[in-house]
Parts: structure tokens; C-alpha cells; sequence
């Protein structure tokens, strides 16, 4: 039988046979939080389309064969492609047909379909990467950006253009607004958008910047990941879509990500399950497992699963042990679910949201 693995000074290749292919991550990537984007099975769903060269040519695949090679239940492995599928990375379609985006929970676990992986659909994390640098001049981006925008040479409205983003030039450094074309030129990649709606996409992203104050490249990297992060703890939490937040939700949820004392996504997203499955009686509020589960890790500064795990069977071992003898201790009181749900909501209008169900 072939060795499972080959170790050379460079690295260590995982295959089967020589012959077969190898998947390669630098430590640098992983260094940087590559491997933090890939929550519950998407990883390993991930990394085996790259091995069957699912980027070069579509796959043919069921999820009965996926959930025989990618670990998890088949909840757990549908819910890791959602994942690739909302960012991009990979492309599913139904056999003779050309339909994107398809709903897996309705598919038949032995139904064929095709797999595409798009690694392009990667934002590599933006830890420790360096503000990006332009070689352009102010003059040069502003040629660039007004091609984007309607007009005949001379025109007026094609002046009034020039004019506002000359503004831009004077109030976002020329590594933003380089970035700015990058963003504008991804736009253009989908079929659906035209180029002639160009110039109101750009528009939309500067007023988001000038909204939100970014002003620096580090502040835009910040915020990107603040987004993304979001995004994922809303989607574990069950809102269908990020947009569906409203102020209130969304501040909330930043807040557990953000700050000196913030979670790691993958952190907070554990949190979310633990208090959805702890909670027997509903779903729990945010400002429910904000107090039984975000502050606590947040005050005892753990920053991975195995030490929250223990953390909180510590925590109701102890409240077990000190419970009093009463006529309420046939209950069976959980720590993490002995206050109702009405005990914690506060004065912000918690019992006042609606709720999106859960996926």
C-alpha cells in the first residue's frame, strides 16, 4: 500500500500516489487568517474541489458523494457550500440546464450536479497587509475614473463629473481610490451589470466611505472585515439575508466582533449555536446570548472553542454543585438557561424586533 503522505524539507504532500494532485498552502496565507474565512465544512469542501481541479473544469457531483467525503452531517456539509456559494468561490448548475444559485435543501441527496470552484472569490485576510500603492498621480485617476461616467468630451455633464471627482482626489488617497477602480472593474465582471450603470456604483461606494468616514486604506480593510464577519454571524444566527438587519441588530452584532475585547468570528458563531441549542424554550434574543455567552468569554478573554467549552462546563458544574436544595431544584435549570428570555430584554425595544426564521 502507497504511504499516505511524502515529507520533503519544503513541505509535507498528503496523496494517495505520486501522480496524484496536491493542494498547497503557504504558511505566510495561512499566517494571515486564510484558513479563518472557512467556517463548519466549507474548508474541507474547499479544499476537495481543488483537488479534483474543480476550477480548471465543473465536477459532477451528488451531495450523498459529497457528504461521504467532506465531514459533518448533510446539514452541516449543505451549509458549508451555501457558504462558498454566497462569496462566490464556487458555482453550482442543474445537469442541461444553466441555472445558477440553486436552492441545495431541495435537491435529492442522489440528484447530479455541477461544480465549479472560483478561487478568485477569495478575499485573502487583510490582517497584516500593507495599504496598497499606486503609482498613479491625481490627474491620471481622474482620466481613469471618467471613463466610467456618461458624456460627450467637452459636455457639461462630463464636467460636472471631473469636477466631483476631483473632489474624491482631494479627500481619499490615491491607494483608496486605486482600490476603487479594482472594485468598479469586479463589478463590471458580471454579465448583469452594464457598463453605463458604471459611474452610479462608484458613486454608491463613495457615499458608503464618506458615510462611514473611511478615509484610509487600513480603515477600509477594517470595515471589509467587519462586513464579512457579520455577514456569517447573522447567517448562523438564521436572518436570511444581511440586509434584513436593522440598526439595532446590526450594532449588536459588530460589537461582539469588534473592539479590544472582540471575538474571532469562528468564537462568536460558536456562541450562537451554544445558545441556540442550550435555549429549549425559543430561540434566544441577542441581547440573550450577548449576556449568557458573549460577555462572559468577552470578560474571561478566551479566544478559542476548546477554551470557551470548558469554560461553561465549568461555570454549570459549579452552579450545579452550589445550587440550594429547593422545591425549584427539580427544574433541572440549565446555567445557561436559567433566566427566561423576558428577563433580559432592556429598555432598547428587544421584545419589539421581528425576528427573520431561522434558514
Amino acid at each position: 500500500m502507497d504511504r499516505g503522505f511524502w515529507f520533503r524539507q519544503e513541505g509535507i504532500s498528503f496523496k494517495g500516489s505520486p501522480a496524484s494532485r496536491t493542494v498547497s498552502l503557504g504558511t505566510d496565507l495561512i499566517n494571515r487568517g486564510f484558513l479563518t474565512q472557512f467556517p463548519g465544512s466549507s474548508l474541507a469542501a474547499f479544499l476537495l474541489l481543488a483537488s479534483k481541479g474543480a476550477e480548471v473544469e465543473a465536477k459532477k457531483l451528488s451531495l450523498q458523494e459529497l457528504n461521504c467525503l467532506i465531514p459533518g452531517s448533510l446539514n452541516e456539509v449543505i451549509t458549508g457550500l451555501e457558504y462558498l456559494q454566497e462569496r462566490e468561490i464556487i458555482v453550482f448548475e442543474k445537469l442541461n440546464t444553466s441555472q445558477e444559485n440553486l436552492d441545495l435543501k431541495n435537491l435529492k441527496k442522489d440528484e447530479k450536479i455541477f461544480i465549479s470552484l472560483n478561487p478568485s472569490g477569495l478575499m485573502p485576510s487583510q490582517k497584516d497587509e500593507k495599504p496598497f500603492c499606486t503609482t498613479r498621480n491625481d490627474s491620471e485617476l481622474v482620466e481613469k475614473l471618467l471613463e466610467f461616467f456618461p458624456g460627450q468630451p467637452g459636455s457639461q455633464a462630463l464636467k460636472q463629473a471631473r469636477t466631483e471627482i476631483s473632489r474624491w482626489c482631494d479627500d481619499f488617497p490615491p491607494g483608496l481610490l486605486e482600490e476603487l477602480l479594482n472594485r468598479v472593474h469586479k463589478w463590471l465582471e458580471h454579465p448583469q451589470n452594464p457598463h453605463e450603470r458604471a459611474h452610479y456604483y462608484l458613486r454608491a461606494i463613495i457615499s458608503d466611505w464618506y458615510e462611514k468616514e473611511i478615509f484610509s486604506f487600513e480603515k477600509l480593510q477594517e470595515y471589509d472585515r467587519l462586513y464579512r464577519e457579520t455577514r456569517e454571524l447573522a447567517r448562523i444566527y438564521g436572518f436570511k439575508n444581511y440586509h434584513q438587519l436593522n440598526p439595532i441588530q446590526l450594532e449588536t452584532l459588530q460589537s461582539w466582533l469588534k473592539g479590544g475585547q472582540g471575538l474571532s468570528v469562528q468564537l462568536a458563531c460558536w456562541a450562537v449555536k451554544k445558545a441556540v441549542k442550550q435555549k429549549r424554550d425559543g430561540r434566544p434574543s441577542l441581547d440573550y446570548i450577548e449576556r449568557n455567552y458573549i460577555a462572559p468569554l468577552k470578560d474571561a478573554r478566551i479566544q478559542n472553542t476548546e477554551k470557551a467549552e470548558a469554560f461553561f462546563n465549568k461555570r454549570s458544574k459549579e452552579y450545579h454543585q452550589n445550587k440550594p436544595k429547593s422545591k425549584t431544584s427539580d427544574k433541572n435549570i440549565n446555567i445557561n438557561e436559567e433566566a427566561d428570555e423576558d428577563e433580559f430584554k432592556c429598555d432598547l425595544g428587544w421584545n419589539k424586533l421581528e425576528w427573520e426564521e431561522p434558514e
